[in-house]
């Protein structure tokens, strides 16, 4: 009985024994893995050295000179036209109102042409309002996208000055330092470009028919 139960248990141990070296094994294996899939990331991130920085895009988009001169070239170019909407608009308000003013007092046939009148102005109004919306969103979706060039463009020039790797916008990232924020440094590009630009421009000279006689 004890010869067999000795036997038994010595079975037992083996497998138990091999049981823990699989186990031990696979460990090992697992472990040699992991670090051969690491080490050369680590080894990269150890032996080169790279620059970061962030940017605020929306406070260059709001506060460069660029962006104020664009709304005030689209506040120019659509002025006129805004007004004479407006101007529309009141003049068919008050043909609503005369309308409703006459409509007890005239003929049927003449309250029918009248409002026939009234519908087509309202109509015509109404065109013209989604004609401008229309055009003047499809300027300022012009006027952003080449702000946006701009922008981008100042701050590819930022990063080559600084030797920077890898810039992010606010939207990219949590919280950062402000020493690695260059945005008052990419503003500070776009003022100057800016400046350059204005004092290039040729100053337009109206001379008039008698002068160029003379």
């Amino acid at each position: 009985m004890n010869k067999l139960y000795n036997l038994a248990l010595g079975h037992l141990s083996k497998h138990i024994r091999f049981d823990w070296l699989m186990l031990f094994s696979g460990m090992l294996l697992t472990g040699l893995l992991l670090r051969t899939m690491i080490s050369p990331a680590l080894a990269e991130t150890e032996n080169a050295q790279y620059r970061f920085a962030v940017v605020q895009m929306s406070t260059i988009l709001s506060q460069s000179p660029q962006s104020e001169a664009a709304s005030e070239a689209l506040r120019k170019r659509y002025i006129e036209r805004e007004e004479a909407l407006a101007k529309e608009q009141a003049a068919v308000q008050q043909a609503e109102e005369a309308f409703l003013e006459k409509q007890r007092t005239l003929p049927a046939d003449e309250l029918v042409k009248l409002e026939s009148q009234l519908r087509k102005s309202q109509r015509d109004l109404k065109r013209s309002r989604e004609d401008f919306r229309e055009e003047v969103r499809l300027a300022k979706d012009q006027a952003l996208s080449d702000l946006k060039k701009n922008v981008s463009f100042a701050i590819e020039v930022i990063r080559q000055q600084e030797n920077i790797d890898i810039i992010f916008r606010e939207s990219d990232y949590l919280v950062a330092s402000p020493r690695v924020d260059i945005t008052k440094k990419v503003l500070a590009y776009l003022y100057g470009q800016f400046q350059t630009q204005s004092q290039s421009e040729p100053v337009n000279v109206n001379v008039d028919a008698d002068s160029e006689e003379k």
